[in-house]
């Protein structure tokens, strides 16, 4: 095995022995909203939700790739890390996810973390641009 191989495969299991990627407490492998720099931004343009995660000290541990799921009026997102590359916005269809429209103007999104925290996340009212 080459240098460069050796060196990549002791990185990856310092990475995963560190806990890097298994989030600090709790679910393993949730991104606590900590790790970011900046909080998401999210778009709710029914029937879809527009979800942009900017650029963080976190993307150099791996992107960040969000999981969404609809409770009632409710928006959980967990996000998990993971080394191929996902875009910084994601949109999702809350209709496929079985929001109703009358409940989409009033829902409200939350980030979930590792030791089961919410975070509200502030809802924008139009996509502007992301940045």
């Amino acid at each position: 095995m080459n240098i460069s191989k050796c060196m990549f495969s002791a990185m990856w299991v310092a990475v995963l022995t560190t806990g890097c990627l298994s989030g600090s407490a709790g679910k393993p492998g949730i991104v606590p909203l900590s790790d970011l720099s900046t909080n998401p931004i999210v778009w709710i343009d029914w029937p879809e939700m527009t979800l942009y995660i900017p650029p963080s000290n976190a993307a150099s541990v791996g992107s960040v790739v969000p999981k969404l799921r609809v409770e009632g009026e409710s928006i959980i997102i967990e996000a998990k890390y993971d080394m191929r590359t996902k875009p910084a916005v994601t949109t999702f269809n809350l209709n496929e996810l079985g929001m109703p429209k009358e409940k989409a103007s009033s829902a409200k999104v939350f980030w979930m973390n590792p030791d089961g925290t919410k975070h509200e996340l502030e809802i924008k009212a139009k996509k502007v641009g992301c940045g």
